[in-house]
């Protein structure tokens, strides 16, 4: 990595938050998800059903084929399952506003959500749980066909999932496990079917990680892969700054309420000035960006604004950049000998260009002001990522701030933890074995992190993963292998080893997570396309549910 590179990576911050949850959520891929949502009960009563328990219909919606499903077929109970949960997961994800969008004290299948087709939100979160139950079987008969088993922690995960309900029931005052859940998934619902539901999401869940993780790809594979899009994985940092035509109008006619209105004339008079503000700014030569804010403070309009300044954007992912914005970053420019092939032109630091923005299509399209784009650099992200231990120890005590989330520590509670980080550390060097086998023994036995088991080893670790002091020292530019040293972050002190550079770079990480991440889905829509979904009845689906807290 070029001394420039090193340098650039021991700024403050290494990446815009969106970037680094960019990056972190790549990262995640490696674990794969499926394209549903399977509640355990992780909060009771979302909403409960008005259900009292009644032995025949215990029968018949057990013994009711509600669905065909690949070879399998499915219960009325069964479905509820995946039914209820598709509404619990709508009501998770919009429990602030829920009530703008449904009426709690309706039936679902009383209230229309679509008013053209006439469709009710029953019919909306039933075509969710289609959806959901095609999906799961898909993957489910296919990891049967291919005799695919899942690991002890996969199926631990299952009896984790019916303990908690056993507790929750406990803690709400229900008789037994099949009284909660009859409360909340309705007549028929038991242990037994429930568990069934739960295996069969995990071994489709566990299927589709297993097939993600084995596949493998060449160097070659990520070139031909990127080489339609090289400059996604690269990193951008610029300046922009908006001249809005709203803020020149000037006249305009006001009402006994206060309000302003302004005629076509005036509105067209300020996207002139907009555009002439920002023509301005566009032929000055700045040899710094500071010397850019005192031109823009200097605009008229911005009189009296003592914030008036360009917007920094710090090495932000090309595909988190605004698509206006994204092929004049890259130099794109028209090839006049062949348009398929467009030149890309190296932008310099200091170059800049105008975007016009606009708000409407078609014949209502207007302008609505211009964006000042000044262009900083570029980045390949062709890194190592890097490899490290570290053993945690944690502040203890704090004042929990319910309204923010935040723990505080006293300095006494921080410098309790800083001593007892530092003894471990001193005697450790002191033992004279600096190998790291010896620091991953000396995480498994005193490191309060997650990943202490695996002697506290975090691998591909990328900028904006981790805090912040954390990755200053992981990242520094003189760091070797076999460097120990003593940090501070928000959780307590960690006593860190460098490991050493990954054998990945971070633009290959990337790549190779998007291309699985594309590689996967393909595959499981194709088993989803090839599995066929009968729906028999859905007379005993709890359609006409209410909404409750």
């Amino acid at each position: 990595m070029s001394s420039s590179k090193k340098k650039q990576l021991r700024k403050e911050q290494y990446m815009t938050q969106r970037q680094a949850a960019a990056a972190q959520e790549a990262k995640k891929l490696k674990r794969y998800t499926l394209a549903f949502w399977v509640v355990i009960i992780l909060v009771a009563s979302i909403f409960v059903g008005a259900v009292v328990s009644n032995p025949i219909k215990n029968v018949i919606y057990s013994n009711t084929k509600a669905m065909n499903v690949g070879s399998h077929t499915l219960t009325s109970v069964d479905v509820n399952y995946y039914y209820v949960d598709a509404v619990n997961k709508f009501v998770s994800e919009n429990n602030q506003y829920l009530q703008l969008l449904i009426d709690t004290t309706k039936p679902l299948d009383e209230q229309v959500y679509n008013k053209e087709t006439g469709a009710t939100w029953a019919d909306t979160f039933l075509e969710s749980a289609k959806q959901t139950i095609k999906t799961t079987y898909a993957l489910y008969e296919a990891a049967q066909n291919k005799g695919h088993k899942m690991t002890d922690e996969e199926s631990k995960s299952v009896d984790t999932a019916i303990s908690n309900a056993s507790l929750y029931a406990a803690i709400y005052g229900y008789s037994d496990l099949t009284a909660y859940l009859r409360a909340m998934y309705g007549n028929g619902a038991n242990e037994k079917s429930y568990r069934n539901y739960l295996e069969v999401a995990a071994m489709a869940q566990s299927y589709l990680t297993a097939y993600g993780s084995a596949l493998e790809y060449t160097a070659q594979d990520l070139l031909n892969f990127q080489s339609a899009n090289p400059f996604r994985y690269n990193s951008f940092t610029f300046a922009s700054y908006t001249l809005n035509a709203t803020e020149f109008r000037k006249g305009g006619t006001k009402d006994d309420k206060g309000n302003i209105t302004y005629s076509d004339e005036e509105k067209a008079a300020a996207i002139k000035d907009a555009e002439a503000a920002a023509n301005k700014l566009l032929e000055g030569t700045y040899a710094t960006l500071e010397e850019l804010d005192e031109a823009i403070k200097a605009l008229e309009v911005n009189e009296g604004k003592k914030s008036a300044a360009a917007t920094r954007h710090e090495d932000v992912l090309y595909d988190e950049i605004s698509s206006s914005f994204q092929e004049w970053l890259i130099g794109k420019v028209e090839n006049e000998e062949n348009k398929d092939e467009p030149i890309y032109e190296v932008r310099k630091e200091g170059e800049m260009t105008l975007i016009t923005n606009y708000s409407g299509s078609g014949d209502s399209k207007v302008i609505t002001g211009y964006t000042l784009l000044r262009f900083g650099s570029v980045e390949d992200n062709n890194f190592a990522m890097k490899n490290v231990r570290h053993v945690l120890i944690k502040f203890e005590g704090g004042s929990y701030n319910s309204s923010t989330g935040e723990t505080t520590y006293t300095d006494a509670e921080k410098s309790a933890a800083r001593k007892a980080a530092q003894k471990l550390l001193d005697d450790w060097v002191a033992a004279g074995d600096l190998s790291e086998e010896s620091f991953a023994e000396l995480a498994k036995k005193n490191s309060k992190d997650g990943n202490a088991a695996e002697g506290g080893l975090y691998e591909d670790v990328f900028p904006g993963q981790m805090v912040e002091n954390f990755e200053n020292w992981l990242y520094d530019a003189e760091r070797k292998v076999g460097d120990y040293g003593l940090v501070e972050s928000p959780y307590g002190y960690h006593i860190m080893f460098f490991v050493g550079d990954s054998d990945t770079t971070f633009r290959d990480f990337m790549i190779t997570n998007v291309k699985r991440s594309e590689d996967v889905a393909a595959w499981r829509d194709a088993l989803i396309a090839e599995t066929t979904l009968e729906v028999l009845t859905i007379k005993h689906v709890d359609m006409d549910l209410v909404l409750s807290h």
